[in-house]
């Protein structure tokens, strides 16, 4: 008596790598802190809400990211930083897959609506909409500052933290959602300035591919300069210690854009994009502070 052995075709499960790289989680973790910090200096001490809001916030974070990796995924292909991606590498074979996983975060993040209150699940949505749909899908491939709209999907997560512990229609949550939105252009642009060949090369109309790197460094620095103004105007609210912290990396924030302006050459471009990180982490913790002692 023989017995026949039936072979299974394996299913691709895609590595946890791949899954962290079409969820942003980077970028994900930096929305969840924005939300945290800006919900704990309206005064938001409710653990429950607080845990609520950031699993909330880290859902709509990591679905409209999914929807930028499927939407982007012929772009993806033909920049040589982006080509080694899940999609456009191949390892995840069916892109609808995470068409359905980005569409189904973002609905999750809704469901925090009835215990934080919805205005504040309705700024994450508008936060994923801002970012998948005005920014990926209308805007990046017909301007190159495409970028600046697309700023205001950090503005929402920092509206959605303060309104889960106060209201959202006074000057502080308003500045604090503008400094989000400056600091988008200048830690992106300076980013473009080091990848302008990448862009050129796949048609994306990056403001350093469409204007050089030299008026890329002016916008920058003049960018920045507005960012910082708005993160001084924050102090008139956020007390002292806030601005102790905001005044002096602010400055030199500054300093450093001014330099990468009069030499607008990648090296100083790809220092700019790391400190603009460290810069508004700085402010969030300052944020955080100020309200704490």
């Amino acid at each position: 008596m023989s017995t026949a052995v039936v072979s299974v075709p394996a299913i691709a499960v895609p590595a946890w790598r791949d899954v962290i790289t079409l969820l942003k989680l980077r970028i994900g973790a930096l929305v969840v802190l924005t939300a945290a910090a800006a919900a704990f200096a309206a005064g938001g001490r409710d653990g429950v809400d607080l845990l609520v809001l950031l699993a909330a916030c880290l859902a709509a974070s990591s679905g409209a990211s999914a929807l930028n990796h499927y939407l982007d995924r012929d772009l993806d292909a033909r920049m040589a930083r982006t080509a080694g991606r899940p999609l456009p590498s191949g390892r995840i074979g069916n892109p609808r897959a995470v068409l359905w996983l980005g569409l189904g975060l973002v609905i999750a993040s809704q469901a925090a609506g009835p215990l934080i209150g919805w205005l504040p699940a309705l700024y994450l949505l508008a936060g994923a909409a801002v970012y998948a749909g005005l920014y990926t899908a209308l805007l990046k491939r017909r301007t190159p500052y495409s970028i600046v709209i697309g700023g205001a999907a950090g503005s929402f997560a920092a509206l959605a933290g303060w309104e889960t512990a106060a209201s959202t229609w006074s000057p502080a949550p308003q500045l604090l959602a503008a400094v989000l939105f400056l600091w988008t252009p200048s830690h992106f642009w300076s980013l473009s300035i080091v990848l302008e060949q990448d862009y050129r090369a796949a048609g994306v109309p990056a403001l350093s591919a469409v204007a050089g790197a030299e008026r890329t460094a002016a916008a920058v620095w003049a960018n920045t300069l507005a960012l910082v103004a708005a993160s001084l105007a924050l102090a008139v609210y956020a007390g002292p210690v806030y601005l102790a912290v905001a005044l002096p990396a602010g400055a030199g924030f500054l300093l450093y854009t001014h330099r990468l302006r009069r030499d607008p050459v990648t090296a100083r471009a790809w220092l700019v994009f790391k400190l603009s990180g460290t810069y508004l982490l700085a402010l969030l913790a300052a944020l955080v502070l100020s309200t704490a002692v």
